[in-house]
C-alpha cells in the first residue's frame, strides 16, 4: 500500500502531536511530583529541628536533674549530721540535768546558792525552749526530705530544698544560742 505525501505528513503530526501531549502530561506530572517532594523535605526538615530542640531540653532537663538528686544527697548528709547533733544534745542535756538536780540539792538552803538556782533555772528553760525548737525544725526537715524522694516536679523539689537550706540556717543559728546557754551554765 502506497502512501502519498500528504497522508504521511498527517501521521508525522499525529505521531508528533500525541508526543507532546505525552511531555506535557508528564512535565506537569513531574511538577507537582517535585512540589510535593518539597513540602516533605521541608516537613523533614522542620521534625529534624523539632526533634533537636526535644533532645537539647530532654538533656537540660536531665542535667538539672543531676543538679537536684546531688544537691538532695547533700540535704541527706546533712540530716545524718543533725541527727547524730540531736541524739549529741539530748545526751548533754540528760547530763546537764543532772548537774542542775544536784546542784539544786546543795543549793537549797543559802540565798546565795538560790539565786544561783534561779539563774540556772532561767537559762535551763531557755535551753528547753531552744532545744524544743531545734527538735521542731529538725522534724521539719526530716518531712521535707522524705517529701523530695516522692516529689518529681522539679520546682516543688527546688523550694524543697531552699526551704531545707532556710531551717538549716534556723538549726545553726538555735545551736549558737544553745552554746551559748550552756557557756552560761558552766559558770
Amino acid at each position: 500500500m502506497k502512501l502519498n505525501a500528504k497522508a504521511v505528513i498527517t501521521i508525522i503530526c499525529l505521531i508528533i502531536g500525541a508526543g507532546s501531549a505525552g511531555c506535557i502530561t508528564s512535565g506537569s506530572e513531574l511538577a507537582a511530583e517535585q512540589k510535593k517532594n518539597l513540602h516533605l523535605e521541608m516537613m523533614n526538615r522542620e521534625l529534624r529541628e523539632k526533634s533537636a530542640d526535644k533532645s537539647s531540653r530532654i538533656s537540660e532537663l536531665e542535667n538539672r536533674l543531676e543538679s537536684c538528686s546531688k544537691r538532695l544527697d547533700g540535704e541527706r548528709n546533712k540530716n545524718s549530721r543533725l541527727q547524730s547533733d540531736l541524739s549529741s544534745w539530748n545526751r548533754k542535756e540528760k547530763n546537764l540535768k543532772s548537774k542542775i538536780a544536784e546542784a539544786g540539792q546543795s543549793l537549797k538552803n543559802s540565798k546565795k546558792e538560790n539565786r544561783e538556782l534561779n539563774f540556772i533555772a532561767k537559762y535551763m528553760a531557755e535551753l528547753v525552749l531552744v532545744d524544743n525548737e531545734m527538735l521542731k525544725r529538725h522534724e521539719e526537715l526530716l518531712e521535707v526530705v522524705g517529701s523530695l524522694e516522692e516529689v518529681n516536679n522539679f520546682e516543688t523539689i527546688i523550694q524543697l530544698i531552699e526551704y531545707t537550706q532556710k531551717t538549716t540556717r534556723e538549726l545553726s543559728v538555735l545551736k549558737s544560742r544553745r552554746g551559748e546557754i550552756l557557756q552560761r551554765l558552766s559558770y
